[in-house]
């Protein structure tokens, strides 16, 4: 359907066509008028607002005005929003606050409750006498009040979905955030109790107390940690590799049982360092025999790891380092 064209009157009206396009233009310029100023309206300014002086709605094709500044009543801690209430008294057009969001009225053109007007205004309450956050509604979103913009330049949304919109240097608030498509983030994303995909982030540096991955994380490049990495285990090609490391000093007969406390089926392997008496530390060393009765090795069984080095004072009451590789599927 196409619009109309009232059209303009002869000046001075000549008929009662005239007349009728003077109060038509009257009615339809008049509807949804909103000239209403908060004092106070600054986000570093706590204090409780009032309505300016010389502020002016029109509501339900009337008008009220407010001659002089007039006090806002009513509200609870929480959000806060600013209506003309025209229904408790009649013919007194009085400021209020509710936690009760508007809804659109497309047939009187702007905020409303009933016969209400909303001014667009929202703030924070703190039950006290802090008033934050203040701002008002986007007066191009009129579908469930999703939008509204802070006076500080920030927005917040009520139910956290903003689709084909680039943001910049605004703060973003609500129950969900939905992004369909990609998110380009240049900077920092802070202040995020917790962060769900189910595809990929990519390009992404995550700081936080913890990292939380429900399922497979695979990364294609580096991971470079400069802490420490605390796991239960590491898994590598289907096997979920563990340690278990052992220091001591073998005795006076270059030998050491330690009990390891594993089930041996799961041992894989070990590794090992001896402090010799020349102060450095082997590792790997052959099996061998001297005169039959000299010999080196490590063993274990079902309860115990051996290191026997009884084939020269070398090796005796010296330090050792023990590591024993196993798997825990």
């Amino acid at each position: 359907m196409a619009g109309s064209i009232i059209g303009a009157p002869n000046s001075p009206p000549t008929a009662d066509a005239d007349w009728d396009k003077v109060v038509n233009n009257y009615v339809v310029g008049g509807k949804g008028q909103n000239s209403i100023s908060l004092t106070n309206w600054v986000s570093a300014n706590t204090t409780l607002p009032a309505i300016a002086a010389g502020s002016s709605i029109e509501i339900n094709g009337a008008f009220a005005t407010f001659g002089t500044e007039t006090a806002i009543t009513g509200g609870s801690s929480g959000t806060i929003y600013l209506y003309i209430d025209v229904t408790t008294t009649p013919g007194t057009p009085l400021p209020k606050f509710t936690n009760s969001a508007p809804t659109w009225d497309d047939a009187k053109g702007g905020w409303y409750s009933s016969n209400d007007r909303y001014t667009g205004h929202f703030m924070t309450w703190n039950g006290a006498s802090a008033y934050t956050e203040k701002g008002v509604f986007d007066a191009a979103e009129k579908t469930g009040l999703t939008i509204k913009k802070h006076i500080d330049g920030s927005i917040i949304t009520l139910d956290g979905v903003i689709d084909g919109t680039e943001i910049s240097g605004t703060v973003i608030t609500g129950t969900s955030l939905d992004i369909n498509g990609n998110a380009d983030i240049s900077g920092n994303l802070t202040g995020v109790d917790a962060l769900t995909a189910s595809g990929k982030i990519t390009g992404a540096e995550l700081e936080g107390t913890s990292l939380d991955i429900n399922g497979s994380g695979d990364i294609s490049g580096n991971l470079i940690v400069t802490g420490d990495i605390t796991t239960d285990s590491v898994m590598t090609d289907n096997i979920k590799l563990k340690t278990k490391k052992f220091t001591g000093t073998l005795d006076s007969s270059g030998n050491k049982t330690i009990a390891h406390g594993l089930d041996w089926s799961k041992i894989l392997g070990v590794s090992f360092a001896i402090q010799r008496d020349n102060g450095y530390y082997y590792s790997h060393m052959a099996i061998y025999t001297v005169s039959g009765t000299y010999w080196q090795t490590v063993y274990f069984d079902s309860t115990n790891c051996v290191l026997n080095f009884n084939f020269s004072n070398d090796w005796t009451s010296r330090p050792y380092r023990l590591i024993i590789f196993y798997e825990d599927n």
